[in-house]
């Protein structure tokens, strides 16, 4: 029974299988021989649904003869397949025809890998659109891995006008793709220098790179469609458009969703130098409008569109209104963490609704350096909106408002921005109302209302806000025009510390007419009854909110805090002069206008009419005194110390005569400093310290102290790797040298001995390799290169150091040690060997054959001697700072030579160590380590 069951399971796994496993597509590859379009469509037309077509490498031309190439009708997933980019090329440049006609195919169709060149529409009767793929029909498509270069569409007569100069989507078909395309150098008359989506088709563009194109609109895209348009991690580069929408042109109904898009140095002679939106819902995310250029818009024009613009990037663009945004119609869209920066308009910086941005650096030579706001019945609402150092030549540095658009921003920062007339921070004209709650304006600059004015008719509000430090050159931080009919509300808010020249006429508020101010708490600084408060406090605290201008600032008093401290003659305008012992405040501060006394204020008193004149530097500080044999040396760091007097190089060193020399005795005076030379020597040593350029501060070199008339010199890596090889160095070796030729001789032979033996221990690591009729094998060549490594490692730290360390110590006890014990370690090294080799023959199953062993001992000193030893004197020299140096010094005859008896010298060499004490931090004199 368990039998039957099994076989029906396995039958039905077989019949389900065989059901579910996919037929595999057939292919049919063109065999050109003339290279024509032609044979292209020979076999295209002639496939059924699911067959890929592929065209093999070359230059197909005759695009007039056969005509587009079309797919068979109603077949679907065909595919035309060439063999990359810049293999497979399809050129009509010649024809006045274009490449591929996509009209009744089956669904899709695809076109991928080749490039398409010179496509054309001009004046074509059945069809002007799509200069190298045209759309019509209601079948999808995919075109994938293309380069579409020096397509167009053009002509006259035509009422519909010519669209889509590489490409042009006009068909009513399922949704279709356009992924990893790039298109350059193409034109339409019309629309869309690149691509023209004029149909129902729901179109995504993804990957595609689209530069140096142009079109009457839209010099990159024209996307007038009524379905979606998707758009992703795509680029716009350098297209123009002589009306609207340099890089890009979407209007109509249906979503236009974009992300990761960058649209860079494009220009209309319209709106929308980047990008023109006319209509529509837009959802982007991650979009770059740079070095865009237009009359209206240079970055992104927007009229009667709705949606959310995120991480919108809008830099360095030019227009002529709305140097980065220009918002008008009725337009409701909303730009959330934006930055829009550099940008330059001749009017106005327009924008829309914006959260969590900044605007900065903007110029306007119009009104609204970071943004003006003006279509007249709508709202704007934003919040968190930092406006930093924008400029306008006329009014509203950050903000302009105009007309009866009502705004709301909550909070906002306005800071560092200029005004040419009004209204450093923020300029308000017009009927509607401005709501601004919990902002702070600082540092902004204006001729009137440094931080904001209020214009006529406007009633609006400054709650909860922070008014301080701005500057306006005329009068009032805060400018309330003259009008009786309309009011503004400044409850909580505090309004002190500006600055400004006329302090007579209000720096912190002005009131055109007292009755505009309203609220419940009168900000710090209110207007009184003339609508003037000079002055105010000189800080701002939340705790300290009062009633009166009685808190001034310093140097002013009075009702108003208009009367200047320490004034002898008073006038409209502030002081003309001050008390004696006080200077006119002339620069511009909370004191302007009044007096200072000009030593407390750490400044030089000129004139009651003048004002202070700032004080001296104080003098210098007196000549250095040193004692005899020194003189003052100053350095870049201003410091000066005392330096040794080098009386050799005087011209007043006399000293003649045969085998007499001039020394320079340090501290000595004087300048005829002779002795009798008994021989000039050299001495070498190798040194380490941090860096090769000290090397010179050396103290003591081969057992005697460094002079200050001896010549120290740091000898070149080169000569550090000859004077240090183990072999080369025994014909480079100098008689000054203590690691003399017979000390090298014998570390030579310690690692000759050394890489030997370490060949004979692998014997017994591996004796099959080593056996007699096992060949040259892979794990003989092995054994070679570890002997290599082992041996070379072995020899560079026993065969040498010891020996170089004791020969160059400053102990002729330890340098004899070193050598005997040379001479010892070499008798063991050798004994060890010939016991290792006769253990090798004596053992069953090993032998010891000399051809390998000699390669492997060859193999190991060619590597010591070309590779290790060189390697790891670099390595040294550059990273240790070890180098030879080489000291040339006169030896003198005691009787004569100005220095202390033997005893002293010889105390100062037992005392080495300390002599070398104050160079630890830079250098280590002869270290034990390898030359």
């Amino acid at each position: 029974m368990l039998k039957p069951l099994l076989v029906a399971m396995v039958v039905m796994v077989m019949v389900i299988g065989t059901a579910t496993t996919p037929t595999t597509a057939a292919t049919v590859t063109v065999s050109p021989t003339s290279y024509t379009v032609a044979e292209i469509q020979s076999v295209l037309s002639s496939v059924t649904a699911g067959t890929t077509v592929v065209v093999p490498s070359g230059t197909y031309t005759g695009c007039a003869i056969s005509g587009p190439l079309s797919f068979p009708s109603f077949a679907d997933n065909v595919v035309l397949q060439g063999a990359g980019l810049g293999r497979t090329i399809i050129d009509c440049s010649a024809d006045n025809e274009r490449i591929v006609m996509l009209a009744n195919t089956g669904q899709n169709a695809i076109v991928e890998h080749m490039t398409l060149r010179g496509g054309s529409a001009t004046d074509l009767a059945a069809d002007r659109h799509g200069g190298c793929v045209e759309h019509s029909g209601s079948g999808s498509f995919v075109l994938r891995h293309l380069h579409l270069d020096g397509c167009s569409v053009g002509g006259s007569g035509s009422s519909i006008g010519y669209k889509g100069g590489a490409i042009h989507v006009g068909g009513s078909s399922a949704a279709s793709r356009i992924e990893d395309v790039r298109i350059t150098n193409s034109y339409a008359q019309t629309g869309g220098g690149a691509l023209a989506h004029t149909s129902s088709t729901a179109l995504t563009l993804e990957r595609v790179v689209i530069e140096d194109c142009s079109a009457g609109i839209g010099g990159g895209l024209y996307i007038a469609s009524t379905s979606s348009f998707f758009m992703i991690d795509s680029t716009v580069r350098r297209t123009t458009a002589v009306a609207d929408g340099g890089g890009l042109y979407l209007k109509l109904s249906g979503t236009r969703d974009l992300s990761s898009v960058t649209v860079a140095d494009c220009s209309a002679g319209g709106n929308g130098g980047g990008m023109s939106a006319t209509t529509g819902n837009f959802l982007v995310n991650s979009i770059v409008l740079s070095g865009n250029t237009a009359v209206s818009g240079g970055g992104l024009s927007a009229s009667a569109v709705s949606g959310t613009f995120t991480n919108a990037y809008v830099l360095g663009n030019v227009a002529v209104t709305g140097g980065g945004v220009h918002s008008f119609g009725s337009s409701s869209f909303g730009l959330v963490g934006a930055v829009i920066s550099g940008n330059t308009a001749s009017g106005g910086n327009g924008g829309g609704s914006l959260t969590d941005s900044i605007l900065s650096h903007n110029v306007a030579t119009g009104c609204g350096g970071g943004m003006t706001t003006s279509i007249s019945g709508s709202t704007s609402s934003s919040s968190n909106v930092t406006f930093l150092a924008n400029t306008a030549s006329s009014n509203g540095g950050g903000l302009c408002a105009l007309g009866a658009h009502t705004v709301d921003i909550l909070p906002a920062f306005f800071t560092g921005n200029t005004a040419g007339n009004h209204g450093g921070g923020i300029y308000i004209a017009g009927p509607a109302v401005r709501t601004f709650d919990s902002a702070k304006l600082e540092g902004n600059v204006a001729t009137n209302g440094s931080a904001v004015w209020f214009g006529a008719g406007s009633s609006s509000s400054l709650r909860n806000s922070l008014v301080t430090r701005n500057l306006a050159t005329g009068v009032g931080a805060v400018y309330l025009e003259e009008d009786g009919s309309s009011f503004v509300d400044l409850d909580g808010s505090q309004v002190c510390g500006n600055y400004g020249p006329a302090p007579q006429l209000g720096l912190n508020i002005y009131c055109g007419t007292i009755g505009r101010l309203s609220g419940g708490t009168p900000p710090t600084g209110e207007c009184h009854g003339t609508g003037l408060c000079a002055h105010g406090p000189d800080t701002c605290t939340f705790a300290f909110v009062p009633t009166s201008c009685s808190s001034c600032a310093a140097g002013w008093s009075g009702l108003e805090c208009d009367v200047p401290e320490n004034c002898a003659e008073v006038s409209v305008s502030g002081c003309l002069a001050c008390a004696p012992q006080h200077g006119l405040v002339t620069e511009t501060s909370a004191r302007y206008g009044g007096c200072e006394h000009c030593a407390s204020a750490g400044k030089i008193f000129v004139s009651t009419w003048q004002p202070c004149a700032a004080a001296p530097p104080p003098p210098p500080p007196p000549p250095l005194s040193c004692d005899v044999g020194y003189e003052p040396q100053a350095y870049d760091n201003g410091t000066t110390s005392c330096v040794d007097v080098d009386e050799c190089a005087q011209a007043s060193a006399n000293c003649t005569g045969t085998g007499v020399v001039c020394i320079n005795e340090e501290g000595s005076a004087g300048t005829n400093e002779c002795t009798t030379a008994r021989e000039t020597r050299t001495a070498d040593a190798l040194i380490s310290f941090n860096s090769p350029a000290t090397s010179q501060y050396a103290r003591v070199v081969n057992r005697r102290i460094v002079r200050s008339d001896d010549t120290v010199v740091t000898l070149p890596l080169h000569a550090k790797m000859v004077r240090g090889h183990s072999l080369v160095g025994i014909l480079a070796v100098r008689a000054s040298d203590p690691f003399n030729r017979s000390a090298r001789v014998l570390s030579l032979a310690l690692s000759l001995a050394v890489m030997l033996l370490t060949v004979a221990l692998l014997l017994f690591a591996d004796p099959a390799s080593y056996a007699s009729g096992s060949g040259w094998g892979a794990d003989v060549l092995l054994n070679m290169l570890l002997s290599a490594v082992v041996g070379t490692t072995l020899s560079a730290v026993l065969g040498t150091s010891v020996i170089r360390w004791a020969m160059r110590s400053r102990s002729e006890l330890l340098a004899r040690f070193g050598f005997v014990a040379g001479l010892v370690l070499a008798g063991l090294l050798t004994g060890g060997i010939v016991v290792l080799f006769t253990l090798a023959d004596q053992l069953p199953g090993y032998s010891l054959p000399f051809d390998k062993v000699l390669a492997s001992w060859l193999v190991s000193i060619v590597i010591s001697w070309l590779v290790t030893e060189p390697a790891m004197t670099a390595f040294k020299f550059l990273v240790f700072g070890e180098v030879f140096v080489r000291v040339t010094y006169i030896e003198r005859m005691m009787s004569t030579a100005k220095v202390g008896p033997a005893s002293e010298l010889n105390a100062a060499l037992e005392s080495a160590s300390a002599i070398t004490s104050d160079m630890s931090d830079s250098a280590h004199s002869l270290p034990s380590s390898l030359g």
